[in-house]
């Protein structure tokens, strides 16, 4: 599935509908470049999961928690190096029922996500405020 944004808004529209289709809880995989709106697309998830807290990148804490109909958990891994510092964090304690989990950054650790992961690539398009946001089911 391919969707233009124009908009952040838009950008978080889209993600608050797609949340409305994954709903046995999930695992999102963001890719994208710095400013490419996984933090936008992750406020919009979020609110389609019931939470109205508000949604900020977990860069220098690696991972946000957000209540509402589900949890949702928002991880950062850019800075994460290896996967015993990855297990350090409890990553593995975060895949529960009735949780969602949303990873930006999971390129070096693809082999320890679910089978069944949604991905998530975002991509700029002709303009600045335009993105291109491709989803794939694994």
């Amino acid at each position: 599935m391919k969707f233009i944004s124009k908009s952040e808004a838009e950008t978080e529209h889209f993600a608050e509908k797609l949340a409305e289709k994954y709903q046995e809880s999930p695992t999102f995989l963001l890719f994208g470049n710095l400013g490419a709106g996984k933090t936008a697309f992750t406020r919009g998830l979020a609110r389609g999961y019931g939470s109205s807290v508000r949604v900020s990148s977990p860069t220098f804490t690696l991972v946000h928690e957000y209540s509402g109909d589900k949890k949702v958990y928002h991880f950062d891994l850019y800075r994460i190096e290896s996967e015993e510092e990855l297990f350090d964090i409890g990553f593995e304690e975060y895949f529960s029922e009735n949780t969602v989990r949303v990873i930006e950054w999971p390129d070096a650790f693809l082999d320890l996500m679910p089978e069944d992961s949604i991905e998530i690539h975002i991509t700029y398009g002709d303009d600045d405020a335009t993105r291109v946001i491709e989803v794939k089911e694994n």
